[in-house]
């Protein structure tokens, strides 16, 4: 992987799996789910918009060449998809993936740092102001959420600590930008 990739790197992706292991038994199909975790960050360019569109086409493209059934990429390109964390989730899969992919926000606080300071050396491209301003507006809208996730298991393990992180990380930024 790049060397500009803090965050979104293999560590996060053996993460991904380690929280896969967790909660497996609550898939429609494991594989699948796996398949997309492993595959849901491939393409990462902090300056794009449509890095899991990228991804999904580029996990469809190995699936296709080890000629997996039609249906199997299909739920595999759904959940990349699903990563975004702006598309609405439409079964299990899909909001495990995006749970096990935001439980980051649920780590206690030194990890929390770890990975907001990852985040910041992905975008070290931007400005202080306009970054600090634009990641409070996507943590907010993560906070804004009657849950942040999706599933009662992470609701559970995670929505509590996610959100003492995510306001503490706001604040963080908020008094930067207003200083």
């Amino acid at each position: 992987m790049e060397k500009d990739r803090h965050y979104h790197n293999l560590d996060h992706v053996g993460e991904c799996l380690r929280g896969f292991e967790k909660i497996k038994y609550l898939s429609e199909d494991p594989l699948a789910l796996e398949v997309a975790l492993i595959g849901h960050d491939v393409i990462y360019d902090t300056g794009a918009k449509d890095n899991e569109q990228k991804s999904a086409k580029y996990m469809a493209r190995v699936l296709l060449w080890q000629e997996a059934p039609s249906s199997f990429i299909s739920h595999v390109k759904r959940i990349i998809l699903a990563t975004d964390h702006m598309t609405p989730v439409e079964n299990i899969d899909e909001a495990l993936a995006t749970d096990i992919d935001l439980s980051i926000f649920g780590n206690p606080a030194d990890a929390f740092t770890d990975y907001c300071n990852g985040i910041r050396k992905e975008y070290s491209w931007v400005s202080e102001g306009e970054y600090r301003e634009r990641r409070a507006a996507v943590l907010k809208g993560f906070l804004d959420r009657p849950e942040i996730y999706h599933t009662e298991y992470f609701q559970k393990k995670y929505e509590e600590q996610a959100r003492v992180n995510l306001k503490g990380e706001i604040r963080d930024l908020e008094i930067y930008q207003n200083s």
